[in-house]
């Protein structure tokens, strides 16, 4: 994926917002909806609007001013990236840490549910399960509460471990989802942010 960062310096990125002069003295405005190789697709006044890089004359992307054969370059960057992210496909539904250490300390293991791994909602949702049962069975069963002070000291702490292993996932797959620097070129995927 370094590869695609350093090969798409100052690329388009989706939702940018573009102005195009074409050949003929039109104008066109929008935010960038998919490119191909040798077509831009704007999104603006509630349409699509298709435009064939041989008519184009000047282009602005955000601010930067590009010319035709510029724009071509980026073209191609947008394309190859845009396939790259198509191959990662599910990856990039990755949820945000936050989320995945807030379900864990809520249901230790559902952090790694919403990552994929089940094995490892498995494995923490059972010792949570366990640690809990034995509270129960001591409580009510024996009638003896002086273990339960242990009990939930061991489950906030397998909660706050699940929490944490779960987050370390999450980070470490975002990271490696960022395609490339966001600010001064490159591509980045715009909904994956680093926490």
């Amino acid at each position: 994926m370094i590869w695609l960062g350093c090969a798409a310096a100052f690329a388009l990125a989706p939702n940018d917002e573009m102005r195009v002069q074409l050949r003929g003295g039109d104008e066109v405005v929008g935010a960038v909806h998919t490119a191909d190789a040798d077509v831009l697709v704007l999104s603006g006044d509630n349409q699509l609007t298709e435009i064939p890089l041989a008519l184009v004359e000047t282009a602005w992307i955000e601010d930067r001013e590009v010319d035709r054969d510029a724009l071509g370059q980026e073209l191609e960057a947008y394309v190859e990236w845009d396939l790259a992210r198509r191959e990662l496909g599910p990856a990039l539904r990755t949820p945000a840490p936050p989320f995945v250490a807030t379900a864990s300390i809520l249901w230790p293991g559902s952090g790694h549910l919403m990552l994929g791994d089940p094995k490892g909602f498995v494995g923490y949702a059972v010792v949570d399960a366990a640690l809990i049962g034995a509270g129960v069975w001591f409580a009510v069963g024996e009638g003896n509460a002086a273990p339960l002070l242990p009990l939930a000291a061991i489950d906030a702490g397998v909660r706050v471990y699940a929490a944490a292993d779960a987050t370390r996932t999450a980070r470490r797959r975002r990271k490696a989802l960022t395609l490339g620097p966001v600010e001064g070129g490159g591509v980045s995927v715009g909904f994956v942010s680093d926490w």
